[in-house]
């Protein structure tokens, strides 16, 4: 039986958190704890979820026998689409003084 296969953009968020938010202890905490309230009340078109997805996507990549994917390249389409949303919101007036 073949075991179904997980897209790329679902397996790296999960890969970035339990690699840099999460850690297997209670004593510890990861680095980027902060990241899990904001990923609950972020919809996936905003900037901070798109830069997420780069970033994510760029670490997933990173790993050893992968830099030959085309994981790069998604993260490099990810982070532009962060940068365009980011200026588009630094141009609204309203969203110029929210997170």
């Amino acid at each position: 039986m073949e075991m179904p296969s997980i897209p790329v953009d679902q397996q790296a968020p999960c890969y970035f958190v339990s690699n840099y938010v999460i850690t297997p202890t209670d004593e510890t905490r990861g680095y980027f704890d902060f990241l899990m309230p904001m990923l609950k009340t972020e919809n996936q078109d905003s900037p901070f979820y798109l830069a997420f997805s780069a970033v994510a996507l760029a670490s997933l990549g990173n790993r050893p026998n992968t830099r030959a994917s085309s994981l790069f390249q998604q993260a490099v389409g990810h982070y532009t689409k962060a940068l365009k949303a980011v200026n588009l919101a630094l141009q609204n007036p309203a969203q110029q003084k929210t997170d």
